[in-house]
Formats: structure tokens, sequence, C-alpha cells
């Protein structure tokens, strides 16, 4: 991994994280809250410019921010009204679940720029090629592939995500002709391409569409402004249908720990992505880093969602029983569980670094 792979993930994980601290920081400063400082980096102060009541600061270590309010971690006295704990639950549960969505909304953000650049598939379908299970199963040219096994399907990504994880599984495609809904079975044949590489096909080649900012190519409709958002939209919504049913493998003891990657890993991912795409211009490289960050900020929305102490899920969980018990948490007794479970956090991370770098040291 070269100084180049390492800049560039570190940019990532900054941007992801800031946009995240900024959803708190707005949502705040709407509520009325006291934001005493929002950081962006770790560590030792390098610049800071005080407006209002706010230090607006630049920090050594370029490893996301922070954004820290007045009584947030319910130690300071709630008697100044611009204090955390001194607004109402919901109040505080709109502050927490801020962060997550910014994370959402640059994800559909990146997810569109990305498609209203380089196009993308749709799930119609352009040629069906005899001796494949789709031509048997009866699908023709111009079918709209609606669901697969009763899954929506809104853009190619969904179509080649459950082609993936069938397998050869037999499954149920529902699709629309001349606008008329129809239902049929096929079981996916494995097929060997010109390079070696063998993977499962319906045996259907889908169309696409030019970006909204390319220029036009013949035979190729171009996209409008509606389709790139909605396939912009749809597309981080895949990415957080992935983190999902990672998590469901993860809680079912599928996935081992060896098989998780942290910041090095992901910064391992972002190497070879460089590599692999250089021969093909800067311009495919950077759109290719923009979906790994769509992924990643899908990734962050998601995780944070997680009813775990010391996340904003596991704040919002203390919150929601505190409107159920009409009185809050006993501080200490709440710092005492957030602690606990940024200590298993901290564990696990530590975990997966160590992980990343055997596979870093090893080339695996």
């Amino acid at each position: 991994m070269n100084i180049l792979s390492i800049i560039i993930t570190l940019l990532i994980f900054s941007l992801l994280v800031v946009v995240h601290e900024w959803g708190h920081f707005i949502v705040a400063r709407r509520n009325g809250i006291l934001v005493e400082e929002f950081a962006v980096g770790m560590g030792p102060l390098i610049y800071g410019k005080t407006k209002g009541d706010t230090l607006y600061s630049i920090r050594l270590f370029p490893l996301g921010g922070y954004c820290k309010m007045l009584g947030e971690t319910g130690e300071e006295e709630s008697s100044d009204e611009r204090s955390f704990t001194s607004k109402t639950v919901i109040q505080r549960i709109a502050v927490c679940l801020a962060g997550v969505i910014m994370n959402f909304i640059l994800a559909v953000l990146l997810a569109t720029i990305s498609a209203g650049f380089t196009g993308f598939n749709t799930p119609l379908i352009v040629d069906v090629p005899e001796g494949y299970p789709a031509y048997e199963a009866g699908l023709q040219a111009g079918d709209k592939i609606l669901k697969v096994d009763n899954q929506n399907i809104y853009t190619y990504e969904y179509l080649a995500y459950f082609q993936s994880i069938n397998g050869g599984k037999t499954v149920e495609i529902k699709y629309q002709r001349d606008g008329k809904n129809y239902n049929t079975t096929l079981t996916p044949v494995l097929d060997t391409d010109q390079n070696g590489f063998s993977s499962y096909k319906y045996g259907v080649k889908m169309g696409g569409r030019t970006g909204l900012f390319e220029d036009a190519r013949e035979g190729i409709e171009k996209a409008g402004i509606l389709e790139t958002f909605s396939v912009g939209f749809y597309r981080a919504g895949f990415y957080i249908k992935i983190v999902i049913d990672s998590l469901k493998e993860m809680l079912s003891f599928n996935v081992k720990l060896e098989e998780l990657a942290g910041p090095i890993g992901i910064g391992q991912v972002v190497n070879n992505s460089i590599e692999q795409s250089a021969e093909y211009g800067i311009r495919n490289t950077v759109f290719m880093l923009m979906d790994l960050a769509t992924l990643l900020s899908a990734n962050l929305a998601v995780l944070n969602l997680l009813p775990i102490p010391a996340l904003d899920g596991g704040r919002i969980l203390f919150l929601i029983i505190e409107g159920i018990r009409k009185k809050p948490m006993d501080p200490d007794k709440e710092g005492f569980v957030h602690l606990i479970g940024f200590a298993i956090v901290i564990i696990l991370a530590i975990l997966v670094a160590y992980n990343d770098i055997v596979r870093l040291v090893s080339g695996s």
C-alpha cells in the first residue's frame, strides 16, 4: 500500500465522518443546543477560530472529526437551556439521527453523481441468447425484470446481487411485458467466460443508459434527471441492503472474524482499486473510488444505528427508554454502559486491525 492510497483512504474516512458530525451540528444548532466545538481531524489543535460560542477547529490527525455539544455526556449541569440534556427526548433523538441521515444523503449524492457521469445498466432485457435458462423460461428482449424470489429489482445492481448470492438455486422471476406482469422460474447455469472466470448466469443481456453528463452514444438512450436521481437513491439503498445482509451473516456466525476488514483493510481495497483502474485513466479511478465511498457511507449509516452503547443507535435506545419511563436514566449508570460499549468497540477494532495487518504482511 503506497502513500497515495493512504492519503486517499484518510480523505475518504474524513469526508464520511465530517459529514456525519455536520449532521449532528446542524440539527443541534436548529434545536438551540450549544455546540462548543466542531472539529475536522483529531488530536492537537492546528488552527481554530471562534464564531459565536462555537470553536471551529482543524486538528493534527486527519481521522474524521467531532461535534462537541454542551451537556452531551450528561455529566454537566443541565440548568443551561442550551445544554443537550435540557432538550426534549424527541429533540435529542433528532440530533442523534442526523448524522446517520447525512451519511445516507451523502451516499445518494455520490451514487447520483457517479450514475450521471458514467451511465448505468437497467433491469430491462435487450437480448436473450439461445441455450440459456432465461430463453428456456420464455423471457424476451423488451421484458423488464421486476422481482427475483419476491425481492424487488430497482436497479441492475439488485439483479446482479441476487444472481450472485443465489448461485445455482432455482428462482422465481416476475417480469413486465407490454404493460402486463408475468411470472416464470429458471435455474441459473454455471458459465465460464473467456478469462476462465466461472459464475452462475440467467442468460440475459441488460440495457443501459448514457450518463446525464456524458456525451451521447449511438444506440444508447440518454438518462434524464429524475431517472439519474432515482438510480442514485436506489443504488445507495442497495449498498445499505448489502451491509444489513452482511450483519445478518455475522449474527448467524456465518462470517469469521478473520474475514472482517477495518481501516487498514479498506486502505488495501483503495490501493487495489487504484491499481486496477489506473490503466483506464484517472476518470475511471475517481468514479471507482466514489462508488467505494458510497458503500462506506451507507455502511457508516447502518452501523451507527445499531443499538450498541457509545454509538448513535445506543444513545437513541437510552433516549427511547427515557421517554417510556418519563424520567432520564442515571447519568453515572448510562455513562458506565457507554464506556463498556466503547471498550468493546475498541477491542473489536484492534482485532480487526490485527487481521488487516496480517493480511497486508502476508499479501493475502
